[in-house]
């Protein structure tokens, strides 16, 4: 279904917007459902965030445009915000190399957040083998959480939650300060 994405979108103000990666799936909407392709959009515009996602029916028209967060715009909080939604990021694919065209200002961009995509499919995909290999008793856990134990989330009112999200804003500002540099 890979057909039905387009390499490159644009947005308002002819911000262009380069694909990362697709999965192609079903796209369930209050109507009904439809196979669709979904992408993660890398945008160099500096009006909107860095990357987005869009999703495509089969005949290529855009079903949906999300922008990605301001404050948390990376690909790891594009992935986790998704992996919350039930899209398991081990089946996302990187966009074809051979349909790949990006103009030279920016290529240099574009490949640094390929190779990042690349390294954050790669540890999902990792993870998803060993938990496969767990799951198949082929290698026992060398430890677990209390059967009682809870999972805190991010969008909880705690002391822990705020220093968590104040040191994640606080590296991604710094990391896209390093980038502009």
């Amino acid at each position: 279904m890979i057909s039905s994405i387009p390499f490159l979108t644009w947005g308002e103000g002819d911000a262009p917007f380069y694909c990362l990666g697709y999965m192609d799936g079903i796209y369930r909407m209050t109507r009904g459902s439809q196979p669709a392709t979904q992408g993660i959009y890398f945008c160099p515009s500096p009006q909107f965030s860095l990357f987005s996602l869009h999703i495509f029916a089969e005949d290529g028209s855009m079903i949906l445009y999300h922008r990605g967060d301001d404050n948390l715009d990376s690909l790891e909080f594009v992935l986790l915000g998704l992996l919350r939604q039930g899209v398991e990021p081990y089946f996302w694919h990187l966009f074809p190399r051979e349909q790949v065209a990006v103009p030279t200002e920016h290529q240099e961009q574009y490949e640094q957040h390929r190779a990042r995509f690349c390294l954050l499919l790669h540890h999902f995909r990792t993870l998803n083998h060993l938990e496969m290999e767990i799951l198949h008793k082929r290698v026992p856990p060398k430890f677990n959480a209390a059967p009682d134990a809870k999972s805190p989330y991010l969008d909880e009112a705690t002391a822990e939650n705020e220093e968590i999200m104040a040191a994640a804003i606080v590296h991604l500002k710094d990391s896209s300060e390093d980038e502009n540099d």
